[in-house]
């Protein structure tokens, strides 16, 4: 279906790992908190989802040292265009108000 050095394996690659990593980031937080707090009732979690969400992000440099090994050039272009979509959607939606900017 892919091939492997191409921009689509690439652009796929850079938006599933940072998905799947937010949601396995977030289960890992819930039962470390559940485990370490059992009698936790603060309304406020230990982590909070905007920082679970920039290492989701981050998590897109598997997959781009990757190709980089590999020397998948097109491949670590659409991991980039991938990461770089989930950058700015973030400083959109979170990233600006901790700035103080609505």
């Amino acid at each position: 279906m892919f091939e492997r050095d191409s921009i689509w394996m690439g652009l796929f690659l850079g938006l599933a790992v940072p998905f799947a990593g937010s949601g396995i980031l977030l289960m890992v937080s819930e039962k470390l908190e559940a485990l370490l707090f059992p009698g936790r009732t603060l309304a406020e979690p230990l982590c909070d989802s905007a920082t679970l969400q920039v290492i989701a992000i981050c998590l897109n440099l598997i997959p781009l040292h990757y190709f980089n090994k590999k020397r998948f050039i097109l491949g670590m272009r659409g991991v980039m265009s991938s990461t770089m979509v989930y950058a700015i959607l973030w400083l959109i939606s979170l990233g600006l108000p901790f700035l103080g900017k609505n």
